[in-house]
């Protein structure tokens, strides 16, 4: 894949494919910075490398109301902490998202992100800007680059773009500055005495104030565009004269300058236009209010008071600006107001409503009914280290909010006035991915109550699936009882006769979704019983007097395949369900006698072998009204996407498709984009890594020759009268600890791989199921998927380095709330490993010695039956 070199017009963004693979040549956006040499980036999986720091890419997404994803990226230059936009007009929700540099980690504006109608504006803090326009493509939504604008050549050396704002005449203002470092904070600007406006034939006009410094930029209200400053070097210096510009692109007017207004302060008071106070206008006609200064008042009692003052513009030019209002604020001494912003004023009613946040509380908000408190704080974002570092308004009335050095919230907040909704990033550190991976979501609240309204999550790499109704469990609605579900009777017979007593949590939460004929994703953890929750509604929705296949259940394996094959027809017993297993290993010819002599209603195969029996017609599909994907990320991850992607388009007629999985890989998310209508996402919420009824425990072992002594010491202690899975991370490793426990003959044993015959697999699982075979030696094929309910005890002969992995392998013991114990054996070389797993899934594994081992093993009610 070739670079395209920028030559100051941006290549347009392609439309989206309809399957929504991504096309990095067409789609990508070059610029080299004028510190790098451009690069290319792989797609939607996130980025992985990069050759330099500087050329990082900037992912754009949009969120609309018809529930499409629109995705695009561009390559630039030192772009972090996005801004989120909404649009209250359309829902749409307009996003950037791109990796930090922790060496320039700095409260600077690097990027905005700004709505106009169909139009975005993305600047760079190295002085690239474009406007990017919504489009659509065979009803799917995609971006394209309408315009762009590289103000690099004029930026001198140190200096910066800070922001970049459209007004209502697609001019694009601006203000350029040097960036200071300063060791009390995270960053201060100085020098921000320059700024300008772009034409709409892209002519740049610049200006620079003498003495006076642009603290936070421009504001646009109604037609107007204000700005605000102080004098250069001296915020805090009392008595300091600001003043407040009303700007107009006129051709004639000396840098955009049309009338100056001055900012009056009270003698005797500490004041001065503090540099971390957002500019914020509001309002309409001829008297707009700003919102330009917070200072501090010394009380009699020298008990510092703090308030925010409102400032309608002046009647004449030079003359002082009228104080419209001023809000006191209170401070515990546990921080201070960082940042506030005008969100409503009204010309005509002299009303106004301000958002305060607070660097320790989270937002406020104050109305213009004597200043009172108006909705009280986000406890729950409250405590964010760095506190909130910028606020801006769009132009429809909402609050974007930045918060630094924050792992909870981190980036941007967007606070809709005309819905009543806080829209926020937050990290799920329980189920965050390693190394450049992300688990991020978009969360909309109610800012009245801080209630938890939608949730949108985000892909490895900061890509969006947006087209989900995102539900936790203790957010959906429950059906705690089989009896309360309205199974037909034969139905809840074969569940209960199946030793079901109660419900799982996500089969409380998934099964009465699925029949009423939702698509839902169900995501839980091992052991959670996801495959009974799909299987159950399926069974449900079958016409018992139809002789046709109804449904299809994919999954990654044949063990997984006959496994949920013999469990459709244990719980389908009393209504005589006929289930045909199709896997390899059997001829496609085969199965054509198999599906004219048994006529299921149900057929559950590996994606390979179901695609060829259906597009040789042997299976006939006229009346398949769903489809099932059971382990879905698996299969992903076996290399079947091509498979999944067109078994359904091989069916003429809509269907419901419904997927259980542990985790959600990108490539997964985007296929869930594709095939599911709105589907309801359902995530049973992992408390860490504990998995219920499960103790972690690792023995230090001095070398790996050593490790067989304390793995034989303590299989032997226990495996009489427990059964056991050892896993090992390759085949020739099962294969010589077999060899030595045969020469043992301590209890009846098996070795299972992958490259083992089929029918060889089938029939060790048979005898470990059946309890003939006590211990079972394997490679990954059992990681998942096998449900063996049985095994209390699972030992790690060699560490995975994979998390996925170890958490498939922790998987297998302690099924369906059974306590389970296991055992990894680490050498010193290893010993991060353990480290490694403990952060990423916020876990804890105890370490023991072999003979503390032993003894807690013989106390378990298991290992004494």
């Amino acid at each position: 894949m070739t670079s395209v070199p920028f030559t100051g017009q941006a290549a347009e963004c392609e439309p989206l494919s309809p399957r929504f693979v991504w096309q990095p040549e067409a789609s990508l956006l070059h610029s080299d910075g004028g510190n790098s040499g451009s690069q290319d980036f792989p797609g939607p999986r996130g980025v992985k490398t990069h050759t330099s720091a500087k050329a990082q890419p900037a992912f754009v997404f949009l969120w609309g109301q018809d529930n499409q994803l629109t995705s695009g990226y561009i390559n630039a230059t030192t772009l972090r902490y996005g801004l989120v936009a909404l649009n209250p007009d359309s829902l749409d929700v307009l996003a950037a998202w791109y990796p930090e540099e922790d060496n320039q980690a700095l409260n600077i504006p690097y990027m905005e992100l700004i709505v106009k109608t169909n139009d975005i504006l993305v600047s760079s803090a190295q002085g690239m800007i474009w406007v990017v326009q919504r489009g659509t493509f065979q009803g799917r939504p995609y971006f394209k680059t309408t315009r762009t604008v590289d103000l690099r050549p004029q930026l001198q050396e140190d200096d910066q773009l800070l922001n970049a704002m459209f007004d209502n005449e697609n001019n694009i203002w601006f203000t350029t500055g040097a960036l200071q470092l300063d060791t009390s904070a995270n960053g201060t600007l100085a020098n921000s005495t320059k700024y300008g406006y772009i034409t709409p034939s892209n002519e740049v006009h610049k200006a620079q104030l003498d003495g006076e410094t642009v603290e936070n930029g421009i504001a646009v209200a109604g037609t107007n565009v204000y700005m605000v400053t102080s004098p250069s070097g001296k915020s805090n210096t009392p008595n300091a004269p600001g003043y407040m510009y009303s700007l107009t692109a006129k051709s004639g007017s000396e840098g955009g300058i049309t009338t100056r207004w001055r900012v009056p302060y009270a003698a005797g008071e500490r004041t001065g236009l503090d540099p971390n106070t957002a500019i914020s206008a509001r309002g309409s006609g001829a008297t707009p209010a700003l919102l330009v200064d917070k200072y501090v008042a010394i009380a009699d009692n020298d008990t510092p008071r703090l308030h925010l003052n409102v400032y309608h513009q002046a009647p004449q030019a030079d003359s002082s600006s009228q104080l419209l209002c001023q809000v006191p604020l209170f401070t515990d001494n546990k921080g201070s107001v960082q940042n506030s912003v005008l969100a409503h004023y009204d010309t005509q009613q002299k009303q106004y409503g301000i958002m305060i946040l607070n660097s320790y509380g989270g937002p406020t908000f104050f109305t213009s009914q004597n200043g009172q408190e108006l909705n009280g704080k986000f406890n729950d974002m409250s405590g964010m280290a760095g506190g909130i570092t910028r606020v801006d308004v769009d132009e429809h009335g909402n609050c974007s909010v930045r918060w630094s050095k924050d792992t909870k919230s981190k980036g941007v907040s967007v606070l809709s006035t005309n819905n009543g909704l806080v829209y926020h990033y937050v990290q799920d550190d329980q189920r965050a991915m390693m190394d450049d991976e992300y688990v991020w979501y978009l969360m909309g609240r109610s800012w009245a109550t801080g209630e938890e309204r939608f949730k949108v999550r985000a892909g490895s790499g900061g890509a969006f699936n947006d087209n989900w109704n995102d539900f936790t469990e203790s957010k959906y609605n429950k059906t705690v009882s089989f009896d309360d579900m309205n199974l037909r009777p034969e139905l809840l017979r074969g569940v209960y006769a199946y030793g079901f007593e109660r419900p799982s949590s996500i089969q409380q939460c998934a099964i009465m979704p699925i029949i009423n004929g939702q698509d839902v994703i169900a995501e839980a953890t091992y052991g959670s019983g996801r495959t009974a929750a799909l299987v159950i509604p399926i069974l449900q929705k079958l016409r018992a007097d139809l002789e046709a296949c109804q449904a299809l259940i994919l999954v990654p394996t044949r063990e997984s395949a006959l496994q949920i094959q013999k469990f459709i027809l244990a719980i389908g017993d009393f209504m005589n369900i006929r289930c045909s297993a199709c896997v390899g290993g059997v001829g496609a010819q085969d199965y054509e006698k198999v599906f004219r002599d048994e006529t299921p209603q149900v057929v559950v195969g590996t994606p390979g072998r179901l695609r060829d029996v259906i597009q040789r017609n042997i299976l006939e599909t006229a009346n398949i009204e769903r489809i099932a994907l059971d382990d879905a990320d698996e299969i992903f991850a076996r290399g079947f996407e091509d498979q999944i992607y067109d078994i359904p388009r091989l069916l003429s007629q809509p269907i419901q498709v419904v997927v259980s999985t542990v985790t959600m890989p990108q490539d997964l998310l985007e296929a869930t984009s594709t095939l599911m209508r709105n589907p309801h996402h359902i995530y049973v919420k992992k408390k860490g890594f504990r998995l219920e009824g499960i103790k972690q425990f690792y023995v230090n072992v001095e070398n790996d020759e050593r490790k067989l002594d304390t793995y034989l010491d303590i299989y032997a202690s226990v495996t009489t009268s427990v059964q056991t899975i050892t896993f090992c991370n390759t085949r020739k490793r099962t294969e010589w600890l077999a060899e030595k426990l045969g020469v043992l003959d301590i209890v009846p044993f098996a070795a299972m791989h992958g490259d083992m015959p089929a029918t060889e697999r089938a029939e060790i699982m048979a005898g470990f199921r059946s309890g003939s075979t006590r211990s079972l030696l394997a490679t990954e094929l059992l990681a998942r998927g096998i449900d063996v309910q049985q095994v209390p005890l699972v030992i790690n002969y060699d560490l995975h380095a994979d998390h996925e992995t170890y958490k498939h392998r922790v998987g297998r013991g302690g099924r369906f709330g059974r306590n389970g114990v296991v055992v990894n054996l680490v050498t010193p070389e290893n010993i991060s490993l353990v480290r490694k797993i403990e952060d990423f899934y916020n876990a804890e594994m105890e370490e023991t010695t072999v003979d503390n081992l032993k003894s807690y093993l013989m106390k378990q009610e298991w290992a004494q039956t």
